[in-house]
């Protein structure tokens, strides 16, 4: 089984909640307990699901989706952000 990524949380507020991760190594994206999922690539390139994905880019990611895999191609700098469970 893939790993998975080592989420640390920056920031919650009423409307959505952020995290961040470094990656380097390929791994399935866990789904957070929400609709959607916003992933911003700020640092790397790889690919997400199958299709490239570069530094700048910001990806979404359906909720009932889990396990996307994510092959960095060098070391990536993630944000996630997602609406809070209620």
């Amino acid at each position: 089984k893939a790993s998975k990524a080592p989420w640390i949380p920056v920031l919650r507020t009423a409307y959505f909640e952020i995290h961040t991760a470094e990656v380097a190594r390929p791994l399935a994206l866990d789904r957070p307990n929400a609709p959607f999922a916003l992933y911003v690539f700020t640092e790397g390139d790889g690919k997400i699901g199958g299709e490239a994905y570069r530094e700048g880019e910001c990806w979404i990611v359906e909720g009932r989706e889990d396990g996307v895999p994510l092959e960095p191609a060098r070391p990536t700098k993630i944000l996630r952000a997602f609406p809070p469970q209620a």
